[in-house]
């Protein structure tokens, strides 16, 4: 597949962002849902050579990590919906 190259005009190459990358993602993404609709753990992490992707999918993991610590989501929920509400 040949790649096709997002960049934004004047930015480090550090935000160069190939097609290939942006799919594996994705796939990646609709992977997690299915897995997080019947109930499992994240999907493992697919065979990469981009660093961006990897980091992409780690920053999922953590945000996934910090909601399944205790006392997260009670914080969540508190924060939505107030405890001494009136009845």
């Amino acid at each position: 597949m040949e790649d096709l190259i997002i960049e934004e005009e004047g930015t480090s190459s550090a935000l160069k962002i190939t097609l290939g990358d942006f799919l594996v993602f994705i796939n990646w993404m609709n992977q997690t849902e299915k897995f997080l609709d019947r109930g499992e753990t994240l999907p493992p992490l697919p065979e990469l050579e981009s660093g961006k992707v990897k980091g992409w999918i780690q920053l999922v993991q953590r945000l996934e990590e910090r909601f399944l610590k205790p006392g997260c989501l009670n914080s969540i929920l508190s924060a939505v919906v107030p405890l001494d509400r009136p009845a």
